[in-house]
């Protein structure tokens, strides 16, 4: 297992903990909602927003569907980790 893989593995099981929900690290941040699912998370005053979950935290079920994707670069990962690393410009 490369290490990329072992510390997205350790976030998400951190969130899960944290979070006290069950999270899915194959699951991106993309999804289609109703004005009703973002009248209600807009209504909660956290700082900090990891959407999945907090669409979880008001009430409403999700699913999935199973897609096919690019293989992921390890490059990209990399520059994203220097620009996290750097901070926000």
């Amino acid at each position: 297992m490369d290490p990329e893989t072992v510390v997205l593995r350790l976030f998400y099981r951190s969130l899960a903990y944290l979070s006290g929900s069950k999270q899915d690290e194959t699951v991106a941040n993309f999804g289609i909602y109703s004005a009703q699912v973002i009248a209600e998370v807009r209504k909660l005053r956290e700082s900090i927003r990891y959407f999945p979950t907090m669409v979880k935290w008001v009430g409403f079920r999700t699913a999935t569907l199973d897609v096919q994707h690019d293989v992921r670069r390890a490059e990209a990962l990399r520059v994203m980790t220097c620009t996290f690393s750097s901070g926000w410009p």
